[in-house]
């Protein structure tokens, strides 16, 4: 595929700085998480990464997909940007409180010794209420603005993280850290939007109701994207071991620093595609194109570099993160396709579809990797995350005749 002049420069101007935004803040929470499983007991490493991927599914309640819809909808209409942003805020801000709530008596009944720290590490669904409000800056292409507000927020936060864990504070501190960065920056969005917006809480129930009607599929389809993206580590804590379960973390944090420059990427590309833009398509190429060449590049850093800097950080700890990372390397690839393909399909009003080919990649992930694990362990884990990343990405649009025949549009123009 051709990437025209015009994606490079856009690539080079807003997605970069996306990119930076994201990247910058992921870079310091993996620099923290690598300090605290070398200093802290590895079985408790395994622990909190258990109750953060529990938390990480219930995290569907925050409403975080229909974020993009929201976007879309601000770039289509500005005069709509503060009722709907704060309609979206004042419903997140109820379904957090409503999840808080059940949270507290199940983990109080099932796991009572741990309930404080679930608790807190659960209290994350409040901050990301406030994350609502990067779709106004992003809508708007205030990729400079967004930068200046979170990006010192997330420094100062990395600095006082290390501080607390250097100095040996209590599980439950400890659990507070891994969600310090959400309610620090959270704070510093809502800061800036009541400043150039007027926030009050209120559910909005007509726009509940258009939520509803054109994100149901949307909100479906990141649910079951939240939950896949999760599941594997449950499955290992819960059917090998929470040292394993720290030992594929680590690996998987490390890989996260490929895989947040996929999500970042596409940002730059929002305003360009409007629905009513005549050249949709070429932007959604332009798009596609640079994505493919971003994840296979990526791929192959990760692949050759990952598990050298596992072995330098941890030389006698989590020595299966190196073989797991080297595995886990093409889902860079896959999250790059998956990422960009998911833009076109909210902007192309395909949201049916978004859902259902995520779906079909949870079934896949929990098939075999349910079946898997009793024989194989973490490898038989890893197999069901890979097939269900290759369903998501490719596999899905290119079975299903009507997504075919749109991807072929888009990419040959016929």
């Amino acid at each position: 595929m051709e990437i025209s002049v015009w994606a490079v420069k856009l690539a080079m101007k807003a997605s970069i700085f996306y990119m930076a935004e994201q990247y910058i803040p992921t870079a310091l929470s993996a620099i923290f998480i690598f300090y605290f499983a070398a200093v802290a007991d590895v079985e408790f490493v395994g622990k909190i990464n258990y109750y953060l991927s529990i938390v990480g599914i219930l995290s569907i309640f925050s409403l975080t997909s229909i974020d993009q819809l929201l976007q879309k909808e601000i770039v289509n209409n500005t005069t709509l940007a503060e009722r709907y942003t704060n309609a979206l805020i004042s419903i997140k801000i109820v379904s957090a409180i409503l999840v808080f709530l059940s949270g507290a008596l199940i983990s109080y009944l099932f796991i009572p010794a741990d309930t404080v720290v679930f608790l807190i590490l659960l209290s994350v669904l409040f901050a990301n209420s406030l994350n609502t409000i990067r779709s106004v800056l992003i809508a708007d292409n205030l990729y400079k603005k967004q930068i200046s507000i979170t990006l010192p927020w997330s420094i100062a936060s990395f600095f006082l993280k290390m501080f607390l864990v250097k100095h040996g504070v209590s599980a439950g501190m400890l659990a507070f850290c891994f969600i310090l960065d959400f309610f620090v920056v959270g704070g510093a969005l809502f800061l800036w939007y009541v400043r150039n917006y007027s926030y009050k809480f209120h559910v909005d129930l007509e726009v509940l109701k258009y939520f509803w009607v054109e994100g149901k599929y949307l909100f479906m389809s990141g649910a079951v994207l939240l939950f896949y993206a999760n599941i594997d580590k449950i499955i290992i804590g819960k059917f090998v071991s929470e040292t394993e379960l720290a030992s594929y973390s680590v690996a998987f944090k490390l890989l996260s620093l490929y895989l947040i420059a996929s999500a970042a990427f596409n940002l730059g590309f929002v305003r360009k595609l409007k629905s009513s833009s005549v050249d949709l398509n070429k932007h959604c190429k332009d798009m596609l194109s640079f994505s493919l060449l971003l994840g296979l590049c990526g791929t192959i850093v990760s692949y050759l570099l990952s598990p050298i800097i596992i072995e330098i950080i941890y030389p006698e700890r989590y020595l299966d993160a190196r073989d797991y990372v080297r595995y886990l390397s093409p889902l860079v690839f896959f999250s790059f396709l998956l990422s960009s393909t998911g833009r076109i399909l909210v902007v192309k009003s395909y949201s049916k579809h978004a859902f259902k080919r995520n779906l079909y990649a949870l079934v896949v992930n929990l098939t075999v990797s349910g079946v898997l694990v009793l024989e194989y362990g973490v490898s038989g884990v890893l197999v069901g995350v890979m097939l269900s990343f290759l369903v998501s990405s490719f596999l899905y649009i290119s079975i299903v005749r009507e997504l075919r025949d749109e991807f072929k549009f888009i990419i040959l123009g016929r």
